[in-house]
């Protein structure tokens, strides 16, 4: 909760002030699959997660009037070092033979979906979820 919600809500308010006097601004939430999902041995992340969607939500209605866009990113299972840690790889192969896509998501993939967030190209965007996923959610 610390981390993943705390963190959120401490890193907005750290930026909100010189958003809010240039009345211009992108804030992008980090979230994850969990937050839509669940999962088991996981309740403690994915209410975090959860509660960053609603927190995004919320900012987005307090500071769309000032020009500032809020949104967030949920990414789904990232080839990044910490799931190669806690996950086995057997779990990985098999996640992603499962996905539309038949593949991890990378690190790219959510930075690439960060940039356009807070790109000129966003800019009617705001109070949204953008799930990086691969398809993972539909299945």
């Amino acid at each position: 909760m610390d981390v993943n919600l705390k963190g959120a809500f401490l890193t907005a308010k750290a930026v909100m002030p010189g958003m809010q006097m240039m009345r211009s601004g992108k804030i992008i939430m980090i979230a994850s699959n969990h937050a839509f999902k669940g999962g088991a041995g996981a309740s403690h992340y994915s209410a975090a997660k959860a509660a960053v969607l609603a927190f995004t939500k919320s900012l987005a209605l307090e500071l769309g009037s000032e020009g500032i866009n809020v949104n967030a990113v949920s990414p789904g299972v990232t080839d990044t070092p910490m799931p190669r840690r806690v996950l086995p790889e057997s779990y990985l192969i098999e996640r992603a033979k499962k996905n539309p896509l038949r593949r991890l998501g990378t690190p790219r993939d959510v930075a690439d979906a960060v940039l356009f967030l807070v790109s000129e190209e966003s800019r009617y965007i705001t109070g949204q979820t953008l799930c990086v996923n691969g398809g993972d959610l539909m299945l």
